[in-house]
């Protein structure tokens, strides 16, 4: 009777060894299906059960086949598991990789992060750019004297309106009729046309100059680029209109009453955010220094 493989009955029963140990009794069904899950080999001694007389699996017939078969399934299977094997090495020779670097990007960033807390590049990054200008206190006083015509920027109203120029001849603090300053206990002012501070008004005014007056620096920069070892000093005085706007600008020195630092100072004056209709017609007084004072 022909079992389930062929030339195999599978009634029979046959003894195996296993070392010193004497196993079964199996069938001859089972000890193809040991030799198919690798438990036993060609050589693996056998013996009907009964026989006592044990010879390598592969010297008996009708098993020759299913040891080659066995064989080939058995090195298929341990080349899939050594290609796991090494798949899975190199994956953790990769994560690895990746946790070191990552620990040495984290000690790094740490390192980086104590450094800068203690070091601070950036912290005074204004005072490093801006180390050769300094500026005098802020002066407001009321708008009684201009510089002459030569040293006035107007800014224009209306477009395509010409800028309309005061008749003034000299500027106050070079000619005798001096402006009058307003003190934070003064009471308010006024001049022979009626211009009014109060005192609400000149601390609008200085909290105004105190919070924007670094925005002139990068003028002040560009032009001691455009002139490489500048050393000068540079007062200006600008007048606040009704509006809030500055609507005059003088520069008190003859090198830069016209020109780039002029314009650009102008221009950025006309962004400071006055209180409109707050102490119109007050003069607002700076001096610049680029470089080391003069005199």
């Amino acid at each position: 009777m022909a079992g389930a493989y062929p030339g195999i009955a599978v009634n029979e029963q046959w003894l195996f060894r296993q070392a010193e140990l004497v196993l079964g009794p199996v069938s001859r069904e089972q000890l193809v299906e040991k030799l198919y899950a690798g438990e036993i080999t060609g050589q693996t001694p056998v013996s009907r059960l009964g026989e006592n007389d044990f010879r390598p699996l592969s010297t008996l017939d009708g098993f020759g086949l299913h040891i080659a078969k066995a064989q080939a399934k058995l090195r298929v299977e341990a080349k899939d598991r050594s290609d796991q094997q090494a798949s899975r090495r190199k994956r953790t020779v990769v994560l690895s990789i990746v946790g070191a670097v990552a620990v040495v990007i984290a000690v790094s960033a740490a390192a980086g992060a104590r450094y800068l807390a203690v070091h601070n590049p950036w912290a005074n990054t204004d005072a490093l750019a801006f180390a050769d200008i300094t500026m005098d206190p802020p002066t407001i006083t009321l708008a009684k004297a201009s510089s002459g015509d030569e040293e006035l920027l107007d800014y224009p109203l209306e477009p395509g309106k010409p800028s309309r120029r005061p008749e003034r001849s000299s500027h106050a603090s070079r000619s005798g009729d001096k402006a009058h300053p307003v003190s934070a206990a003064a009471k308010p002012s006024k001049d022979s046309e009626g211009l009014e501070i109060g005192q609400a008004d000149q601390a609008a005014i200085h909290e105004v100059v105190a919070a924007h007056q670094r925005s002139l620096y990068p003028c002040l920069m560009a032009e001691a680029q455009r002139k490489p070892g500048l050393s000068a000093r540079i007062p200006i005085e600008f007048v606040v209109g009704n509006d809030g706007k500055v609507t005059k600008l003088w520069v008190d020195n003859p090198d830069f009453k016209n020109g780039p630092l002029a314009d650009c100072m102008l221009k950025t004056l006309q962004k400071w955010p006055f209180k409109a209709g707050g102490g119109a017609g007050a003069s607002v007084g700076l001096s610049f220094t680029i470089g080391k004072k003069s005199g």
